[in-house]
């Protein structure tokens, strides 16, 4: 949002200003250095004394600290920011490394969300044991697709977010890779003759997943990506439906001489039902299959009529159309 609302030159001049308050903020308490990192990122290096051993007393003066850079960009730049509290330095240790541990702890916002503040806490809530991931949810989910029920889907895919919020970054976002490339494999058992269509869905989820910030940005990719699916499955059902009723007409087209010609005899032909063919084609052309049959030979009786001298009997013969008053009345 930041990046599609302001341009370039605006964005270096917000980051400019966020990282003055951060400053600012900051520095009310403790000597400080604010660097802009990549990712739209800012490390804010304090020099907190004596207090590294005072832990307690000051992760809760830097809860303080985040809450109030929070709420000064919020009022003066009308922007949402996240703040990680990371680590002490203590030498030896390399400031590269605490700070790629605070990078990796700041990906938890796909847990706290937006405008949190992330602290070494979070961490404690993580299951590091080993990582399973729920193989039935996947199932029943790809099943829910196969249906057709969009609904269905999207509780079995929350279901297997609740497995897996407790899980690491990592477990996570494998999670979220490996659910869209078992919904990508499965595809062509929802939806037959899927492939090229869902090229461009698979496209626009692998531009989006690197980005992925919170549990609701995922839930939205995949609730549209169910949306695409359900609609390329109705789309392919409709055409399965026309491809039907229009065999059904061929079939009308060649055998209309046929006197045995039926809503059954063409039903068996096509190993359906009765009933869901004629329902099936009075959908699709607004007449029974009797009627289309019907106008078929007329239609034909009419040519044979106006371009062959073949007595009427013959024609009627022909057509497969019983000699009777109710023939007169009816092309009359």
């Amino acid at each position: 949002d930041f990046i599609n609302t302001h341009n370039e030159k605006d964005r270096s001049l917000l980051k400019y200003a966020i990282a003055n308050i951060a400053q600012e903020v900051t520095g009310t308490h403790f000597r400080n250095e604010t660097v802009e990192m990549e990712h739209d990122q800012f490390a804010v290096l304090a020099d907190i004394g004596e207090m590294s051993d005072e832990p307690a007393r000051f992760m809760d003066r830097f809860q303080s600290i985040a809450a109030s850079i929070q709420t000064s960009v919020r009022t003066h730049l009308n922007l949402s920011i996240t703040v990680t509290l990371g680590f002490v330095i203590e030498p030896p240790a390399p400031i590269k490394n605490v700070y790629e541990e605070t990078f990796n702890l700041s990906m938890y916002r796909i847990k706290t969300g937006h405008g949190s503040i992330i602290t070494p806490e979070t961490l404690k809530n993580i299951d590091n044991g080993a990582f399973i991931f729920p193989a039935s949810k996947e199932k029943q989910l790809i099943d829910s697709l196969k249906l057709g029920s969009g609904e269905a889907a999207r509780e079995n895919f929350k279901e297997i977010i609740k497995a897996i919020e407790y899980a690491s970054y990592d477990n996570i976002i494998t999670s979220v890779i490996y659910l869209f490339f078992s919904i990508f494999n499965s595809l062509n058992r929802i939806v037959e003759d899927s492939e090229s269509r869902f090229n461009s869905i698979s496209i626009n989820f692998f531009n989006k997943v690197s980005g992925f910030e919170t549990f609701d940005e995922i839930e939205q990719t995949f609730f549209s990506m169910f949306d695409e699916i359900i609609q390329l499955k109705n789309s392919a059902k409709d055409r399965k439906k026309n491809d039907i009723v229009n065999i059904a007409k061929d079939l009308i087209n060649a055998n209309f001489s046929d006197k045995n010609l039926s809503l059954s005899s063409c039903a068996e032909s096509l190993s359906l039902s009765a009933a869901y063919l004629g329902k099936l084609f009075k959908n699709a052309t607004g007449k029974s299959v009797a009627e289309y049959i019907t106008m078929v030979r007329m239609e034909k009786i009419v040519e044979y009529l106006e371009n062959k001298r073949y007595p009427i009997n013959e024609i009627l013969e022909k057509c497969g159309v019983e000699k009777s008053n109710y023939f007169y009345t009816s092309f009359k």
